[in-house]
């Protein structure tokens, strides 16, 4: 921009593609005209260029018939340093009755003036900025309310937005500078570089850039370059293939860099139409045609960006207020909204809260992890109900396997089998079917087992204490009254579940309510105090059996079964106690994983309690598995 260079015969191969400081200055003559401001004040920068663009710009205003109310250096030292110098400043501006200052030189002067301005107690006071070498976002508009800058031009590059977006971290990891150029501009990380920063997403890659910071639609600098180096390319291709019309040789001539020179002609001449549709082309003085920006600035409040609405300031014009951020759920996808706006019920708001993204659906998968270890365990204990099954079948005709009804043995055995299975209805994608089923399948599975204990705990106490009415007796009680409680008992919970499912009856539903920006795949349990009296009957039973069997617990029974419930039912009311404010007090797929605990957990310890011990006499102790052997510790 130095007309140094317009001198021909120093720099005959001199060509601009910017315009030359006097194209600034015949610009900001023409706005002053425009609006009649004849009385201005300038603040300039105390260094070379700035000085001479100073005094340059002071003639042009002198023969333009415009006044200067103060002119004012900037040494650049610091204002702690340089106090009295700046305070005649702030006092000229505060007493001369100028309302417009025109500020020339660069931007580590701009800094200082800010202090100056807002010394002088932010006055109405309109700033024109007459530099070129920094961008506007280096101006804050906060202390600087009403400005104005003379620009180059923004133009199109085609295919640059799209080479940029891709061109970081992503696509050269090695270049660490790349790494904080994207944290600086899209505010994110990529791998552990700043890790204080959000890392990167897809969405950041393709355009979730502040357009003030980073805009990479339009260029001001870059279009010099562009238009530069396609400039030296039309000339290139011009000198070539004139030299080879001008030869007509068969080979391709070979360019050296000794015929620098001869670009200088068809540099001159070039003119042609960029891929962006701008005309490139130089006037008889080598510089392009002037094409500058005025941005006009006046506002008491910063432009709130997308992600955040406008606020009104209590006491204040519309036209002043602060942006707050939308609230979690809402976005502005726009500058300056009143209002945020609500996402869908099946989106949430990202990070910035300027695009809704569809929620992610959450239950208890048998992909997870959690969901994967509890079918695995619930699994190994249907493997383990199955052996012990298989031993009691084998062994079906041996004492200990007839002692205490061999058939409640096998019922509750089944039961037990049954329960470990039940499990795989919690687990997994929910349907209209398996959240109907998953809970009454539970409840009538389990008041079986319950019932059965209660039926085998009933039967050892009877057969201790019916023997002065004779055998008839003691056989109907053993064939017909352990029967009876089974029935009676799973009799019960049907009804419940009957009433349930006809009333009532669960269904599958979506909660967008229990965690934020997710969605809960649930059962919605219908009937809440169905629910609970299901369970609570099984409970019911579940201690009622405990009391019987601590009761009977002394009695002298060969291998102590009753002691064996009683140390069975102790550890199921135990889970199930403890499942309730356990269960209560979680949410989502982990009060799914709770229930599936608690089952699984007291499932295992009934089989545990009675038939390993048993088991252990099969197997590994036979001996004691006798009728003689019975008879011996029972007298």
């Amino acid at each position: 921009m130095d007309p140094a260079f317009n001198n021909k015969l120093l720099f005959p191969y001199f060509y601009r593609t910017v315009p030359e400081e006097s194209a600034r200055y015949e610009a900001l003559v023409l706005l002053l005209k425009h609006f009649g401001w004849s009385w201005v004040g300038m603040v300039t920068v105390d260094d070379e260029s700035s000085q001479r663009a100073s005094r340059e710009l002071y003639n042009v205003l002198i023969d333009s018939g415009v006044c200067l109310a103060f002119r004012e250096s900037l040494n650049g030292v610091s204002k702690h340093d340089n106090i009295v110098a700046y305070g005649k400043i702030v006092h000229q501006i505060q007493k001369i009755p100028c309302d417009i200052i025109i500020f020339v030189g660069s931007s580590y002067g701009l800094w200082l003036f800010h202090w100056i301005l807002s010394e002088a107690h932010n006055p109405r006071k309109v700033v024109i900025f007459l530099s070129l070498v920094f961008p506007e976002q280096f101006i804050s508009f906060t202390t600087l309310p009403s400005s104005l800058q003379i620009n180059l031009h923004k133009r199109r590059i085609p295919g640059l937005k799209e080479y940029l977006l891709t061109a970081g971290p992503l696509r050269y990891p090695e270049v660490q500078p790349l790494y904080k150029v994207w944290d600086k501009y899209l505010s994110c990380r990529f791998g552990d570089y700043f890790a204080s920063s959000r890392p990167c997403n897809e969405s950041d890659v393709l355009g979730n850039v502040d357009p003030f910071q980073y805009d990479v639609e339009n260029f001001r600098y870059t279009f010099s370059v562009y238009s530069a180096v396609y400039i030296v390319a039309y000339a290139l291709h011009d000198l070539i293939y004139s030299q080879r019309r001008q030869e007509y040789s068969k080979s391709f001539p070979v360019w050296s860099p000794r015929d620098a020179w001869k670009l200088h002609r068809y540099i001159r001449t070039v003119n042609f139409t960029s891929p962006g549709g701008d005309s490139i082309s130089f006037d008889n003085k080598g510089n392009f045609p002037v094409r500058l920006d005025l941005t006009p600035r006046s506002a008491c409040t910063e432009s709130c960006l997308p992600g955040y609405r406008k606020v009104p300031l209590e006491g204040k014009q519309k036209c002043c207020y602060y942006c707050a951020p939308c609230t979690e759920g809402e976005i502005s996808n726009q500058t300056d909204m009143e209002g945020c706006l609500s996402c869908p019920e099946d989106h949430w708001s990202n990070e910035r809260r300027d695009v809704c993204i569809p929620r992610p659906l959450v239950f208890l998968s048998c992909e997870d992890t959690l969901g994967l270890s509890l079918i695995i365990i619930n699994l190994f204990f249907c493997f383990v109900t199955v052996v012990v099954l298989g031993i009691y079948i084998k062994h079906k005709n041996t004492s200990i396997v007839k002692a205490n009804n061999q058939t409640l043995s096998f019922i509750l055995l089944l039961a037990l089998l049954f329960s470990f299975l039940c499990p795989l209805l919690f687990i997994g994608r929910l349907t209209s079917l398996s959240c109907l089923l998953r809970q009454v399948a539970f409840g009538i599975i389990f008041t079986v087992a319950a019932s059965s204990i209660l039926a085998k705990t009933v039967t050892v106490v009877l057969a201790f204490h019916s023997i002065q009415p004779g055998r008839t007796v003691r056989q109907w009680l053993w064939r017909h009254l352990s029967t009876a409680l089974l029935i009676t008992g799973t009799l019960g919970e049907v009804v419940i579940c009957v009433f349930w499912l006809s009333l009532s009856p669960p269904f599958p539903e979506y909660n967008t309510e229990i965690e934020v920006g997710k969605i809960i795949l649930q059962c919605n349990e219908g009937s809440v105090i169905a629910f609970y009296l299901a369970i609570g009957y099984v409970g019911f039973l579940a201690g009622l059996s405990f009391i019987v069997a601590f009761l009977a617990r002394k009695l002298p029974d060969t291998f102590n079964e009753a002691q064996y419930i009683t140390f069975s039912m102790l550890l199921f009311c135990s889970v199930w106690i403890s499942f309730i404010p356990a269960y209560l007090s979680t949410k989502g797929k982990y009060m799914v994983a709770v229930e599936v605990f608690a089952i699984w957990s007291s499932s295992a310890g009934l089989l545990g309690c009675i038939f390993i011990p048993k088991c252990y006499i099969i197997l590994l102790r036979p001996e004691l598995n006798t009728k003689s052997k019975i008879k011996f510790e029972q007298q």
